[in-house]
């Protein structure tokens, strides 16, 4: 996740699905 992306609690991958910061993507 870029940096802008880690300050929310979720960002959207590039599939579309929600997941949490805190998974190792």
């Amino acid at each position: 996740a870029d940096a802008t992306d880690d300050v929310l609690l979720v960002h959207l991958t590039s599939d579309g699905q929600v997941q949490s910061v805190t998974s190792a993507d």
